[in-house]
């Protein structure tokens, strides 16, 4: 049985740590996103009649939702109470 002694910290600043699992959710939402730009520049001229959405909405979008997500999983773990409950 292999057991291994991987250490997550890529680099630890004191105050900052960056590990790296982050590095993949980072370079899977630039990958992700660079694929969405080059998926709407393809798709300028189609021969379906669709509405196209401009690079300026999908950048909103992406930033607009990754935003949330965030705010929603420091909702999660917030050290404060909630005040519905």
């Amino acid at each position: 049985m292999i057991i291994h002694d991987f250490n997550p910290v890529l680099v630890d600043l004191g105050f900052l740590q960056i590990r790296w699992y982050s590095l993949a959710y980072i370079f899977g939402i630039a990958l992700g996103w660079k694929y969405g730009i080059n998926i709407i520049k393809k798709t300028e001229k189609n021969k379906y009649n669709f509405e196209q959405i401009s690079k300026l909405n999908f950048d909103d979008d992406l930033s607009f939702n990754e935003f949330n997500q965030l705010l929603i999983e420091y909702a999660k773990n917030s050290p404060y109470p909630n005040i519905d409950q």
